[in-house]
């Protein structure tokens, strides 16, 4: 049975801590859905993630690790069988002993010393947050913190290299005995944490939200919220410091649906760039086309330009913008016949198309001072017809909120002198280019192709905001790369990034037909005409730096061309200064380390994320929206 208490080893008191570990905060990493709890304050809050308590009862949908999918309802944690347990890790010993990695063995007894004590103990298995469980004698069982103890020896006499264990487990290597318990109304299954990937969890409006989990306690996950099914519930007040692009509204007959946030990335004047964005939700009502732009975002937006693409194409395809617009359509779109994300989980379920599931980049438990670490991302193979040249890879991605939250608190590094970086980057493009070099080596999502020996530099997806899903279609030359699969490699720094489809077509494209229209009238919300100001780019800005400001916008409709689809794309160019507070020194060395040494800027998140996460579990313990157990009594 459970029991609040510490589990004293003679003199030696070592906190026991079954899945929570408020030092260090190394953490369980999968994702997971969760239903957003309203009424939980601010203080529970990690900058771009919500923290909340999923309960037993909640109805869950688990994809596990091998890509198969448990549905039924949480109903609490447990621990996997002895027998089951000794399967997974005697297996996993035994592979890691080929590669000259000494692991303890179940049943072992352990010599472990912590300051000046050392106890006698058999070992039982590990969990996912540095946690070994032992047994002493007298039958008393419970967690140990591996950083709490200096040293371990084996009952060889062997010394135990702990901290590869740590490293191990923090990758997700070491198998869990920890298990959740899902029940649906065919059976009760019992499944160890370790084979978990992604959890989701439909809310009452039937949309699944993404998270990832950070911790749990007894019979409760508590996870960190990234991804929610509208936006309105994620907008950031103003003076969070969390900004992104304007949003950009369609009318669908019937109402006004958010379909674009535009040129994200572009927090500077001479950052201004032209942006493509596929509009899913506009239609023609009576000749007319609609759209409302809006600044709801604490930053200042300068829209130069804005234009609508009409384009007709034939029917059964698709047409998606490349980032410089270049247009590509689809004809014969082919999902991946494989997916794995750096954790070696199977998520081909996840990206192989549209939908309301999605790989999320899960930052948590993370040492930034393990290189592998720093960095996270998917591989994936395509099969290639014999005589395919070319590859349009079509992405639907979308960037987290904590990538947008670190956005602002770089800015923030330059402190006192935020204004001078802004005009340096004005002035000097060797500075800009620097700039966006490491900002796409460090930030952006890259695109490798696997040439048969390595994997090579193909090109990267640009920062697409964090309210909504986009469309993006990068084309590759690929005659010159052998083989009957196409290997394809993402990567980001950790956290940064949420994939919801990957698809290939090696097809031609077909004609397709291109319209460009300027708005027939634009009107803000003060009653000023903007189509003068919005017609070319010439520095004359629609202007929005409060979050009320807004515009409607009004497009004739051509004459549809028979045997063809419609779709729409947005043109627009400008850019946006995120409201931060300029003050303090210029952090120079930090900032200069993020260009100069690569991964520099990944292990900096981690480590302030890692720093938020401490104090966030250690506000809800204080509290009491959760407590954790310290051990386990068996007799």
């Amino acid at each position: 049975m459970v029991r609040k208490s510490l589990f004293g080893l003679g003199a030696l008191v070592i906190a026991i801590i079954v899945m929570l570990k408020l030092t260090g905060c190394s953490v369980i990493g999968f994702g997971i859905g969760a239903i957003s709890d309203a009424s939980k304050p601010d203080r529970t809050n990690v900058p771009g993630w919500q923290i909340v308590t999923v309960k037993p009862g909640t109805s869950i949908d688990v994809i596990l690790t091998d890509g198969n999918l448990v549905s039924g309802k949480y109903k609490g944690l447990s621990k996997l069988p002895p027998e089951e347990y000794a399967e997974l890790y005697n297996k996993f010993q035994a592979e890691q002993r080929a590669e000259e990695v000494i692991l303890p063995a179940l049943g072992d007894t352990l010599k472990i010393t912590a300051g000046l004590e050392e106890v006698k103990a058999q070992f039982s298995g590990f969990d996912r947050e540095n946690i070994m469980w032992v047994t002493m004698k007298k039958g008393a069982s419970g967690g140990i913190n591996l950083d709490t103890i200096k040293r371990l020896i084996d009952s060889d006499g062997i010394e135990v290299d702990k901290e590869t264990i740590k490293k191990l487990l923090s990758a997700g290597k070491i198998p869990a005995l920890s298990a959740m318990i899902v029940e649906s109304e065919a059976e009760t299954n019992l499944i160890g944490l370790s084979k978990v990937n992604l959890i989701q969890i439909r809310t009452k409006k039937n949309d699944k939200w993404n998270g990832l989990l950070i911790g749990a306690v007894v019979d409760v996950l508590v996870i960190a919220v990234t991804s929610q099914p509208e936006r309105e519930s994620t907008a950031p007040k103003e003076g969070q410091g969390q900004g992104s692009c304007p949003f950009v509204y369609s009318f669908d007959g019937e109402n006004y649906i958010f379909d674009s946030e535009t040129f994200g990335g572009a927090i500077f004047k001479a950052a201004q760039r032209t942006d493509w964005d596929n509009l899913d939700h506009l239609c023609e009502t009576q000749g007319k086309y609609r759209l409302k732009i809006a600044n709801e975002l604490p930053e200042t937006q300068y829209l130069d330009q804005l234009k609508l693409l009409v384009v007709d194409h034939p029917k059964g395809t698709t047409v998606t913008p490349t980032f410089s617009g270049e247009l590509h359509v689809f004809s014969n779109p082919q999902a991946p016949i494989k997916a794995v994300d750096f954790g070696e989980n199977q998520v081909l379920g996840l990206v192989k198309e549209k939908d309301d599931q999605c790989w999320v980049s899960n930052p948590y438990g993370r040492d930034p001072e393990i290189k592998d670490q720093v960095r996270d991302g998917l591989v994936l193979d395509f099969a290639r017809p014999d005589d395919a040249s070319f590859v349009k890879l079509s992405f639907n991605v979308q960037n987290t909120h904590w990538s947008t939250y670190i956005e602002s608190q770089l800015l923030k590094l330059y402190g006192n002198k935020l204004d001078n970086w802004y005009d340096l980057m004005s002035r000097s493009a060797k500075a800009r280019e620097a700039f966006k070099k490491s900002v796409i080596r460090e930030a952006m999502l890259l695109i490798k192709l696997w040439n048969g020996t390595s994997w090579e530099d193909a090109d990267y997806l640009w920062f697409v905001g964090p309210y909504l899903p986009k469309d993006q279609v990068v084309g590759l030359d690929i005659k010159n790369i052998p083989g009957e699969v196409l290997g394809v490699r993402l990567e980001s720094t950790a956290g940064l990034w949420m994939v919801n489809s990957v698809q290939a077509d090696f097809t031609p494209d077909q004609p397709i037909h291109v319209q460009e229209i300027a708005p027939d009238s634009a009107i803000d919300n003060n009653g000023v005409d903007l189509r003068q100001v919005l017609h070319d780019i010439d520095d004359q800005y629609y202007v929005t730096s409060i979050t009320q400001d807004d515009a409607g916008l009004t497009f004739s409709a051509p004459a549809n061309k028979l045997g063809y689809n419609r779709s729409f794309i947005l043109k627009s160019t400008g850019y946006y200064t995120i409201h931060v507070a300029a003050e303090g020194p210029l952090q120079w060395n930090l900032l200069s380390s993020f260009r100069k040494k690569p991964g520099a800027f990944g292990q900096y998140t981690l480590r302030l994320l890692n720093q938020y996460v401490k104090a966030t579990l250690a506000n809800l313990q204080e509290s009491g929206d959760f407590s954790s157990y310290s051990m386990e009594q068996s007799n």
